[in-house]
């Protein structure tokens, strides 16, 4: 069965907490904090409601519906 990267996913869109945290903030997603995004980025995964926000958040950015295939392992 594959596993997603989440920390691989992490590193390549945002490179560290507090890029993710400004790009949260600026989509309005102020509950997310640096403590929490932290705890992300050291676990090496992202709570399931927040991970799709996440995709949702970066196809708005960006356009276009994001691949994920690279980030099965």
């Amino acid at each position: 069965m594959a596993e997603f990267n989440y920390h691989q996913f992490l590193r390549d869109k945002w490179g560290d907490p507090d890029r993710l945290v400004a790009f949260l903030h600026a989509y309005g997603e102020t509950q997310y904090q640096r403590p929490t995004v932290n705890q992300w980025f050291r676990r090496r995964s992202i709570p399931t409601e927040a991970f799709a926000k996440l995709q949702v958040l970066l196809e708005t950015d960006t356009g276009s519906p994001v691949s994920m295939v690279e980030y099965l392992k």
